[in-house]
């Protein structure tokens, strides 16, 4: 398509990549936190377009990108790959875990995606097992040992931002109770009316 067309062709979504969504996700971090450089985004879930996206992203802008998946759900090792490259020029790093508790350690966003993307509606039950302990929700971000505290948007430093909970993140539409906890949506760190509403400035 875009070999043939005459105006530009932007890739919107992909079952590889998700580039406009990381767009909105990490403009809207930008915007709560003033630069994404030097934060620590934690990424946990299935190893999916979106998330190859947001490690691609992440990286780009000097971000520490952290993904916790379960094993045998890990990101693309291409993606990861590249990711570390770019994470290395910008002086900030990509890591791979397999544990969502030590993912979240010292985390300043946490996002998430839906387990059960298109194409794998008949592997849910199996699914929802296997990423259940992957769930974002009133606990996993908060046992970090951060206590909740409202973030301000002038708390640039890095010891600032210490001193409060992370902010959980995850891109329309959220299904609550699979991907997200209610109390995780709600919660004031939660940061997922935000980015829904940066995700719709940009796609229209």
């Amino acid at each position: 398509m875009a070999a043939n067309s005459r105006v530009p062709v932007v890739n919107a979504l992909s079952d590889f990549e998700h580039p406009c969504q990381a767009l909105a996700d990490f403009m809207t971090i930008e915007e709560h936190f003033g630069t994404a450089a030097g934060l620590n985004f934690t990424y946990v879930g299935d190893g999916n377009n979106v998330c190859h996206s947001l490690m691609l992203t992440g990286a780009q802008l000097g971000a520490n990108v952290t993904v916790a998946t379960p094993r045998g759900y890990s990101p693309d090792i291409e993606i990861v790959t590249i990711a570390r490259e770019i994470a290395e020029k910008n002086g900030s790093e990509v890591r791979l875990l397999q544990d969502p508790q030590a993912a979240v350690e010292d985390a300043d966003a946490v996002y998430t995606d839906v387990c059960v993307s298109v194409g794998f509606e008949d592997a849910s039950t199996k699914r929802a097992a296997v990423f259940r302990p992957f769930v974002p929700s009133d606990s996993l971000p908060l046992r970090s040992g951060m206590p909740v505290r409202p973030w301000a948007a002038s708390d640039a430093s890095r010891a600032s931002r210490t001193a409060r909970a992370p902010e959980a993140r995850h891109p329309p539409p959220v299904h609550t109770r699979i991907s997200l906890t209610p109390m995780a949506v709600d919660s004031r760190p939660s940061g997922c009316i935000s980015t829904f509403c940066t995700a719709c400035c940009l796609f229209t």
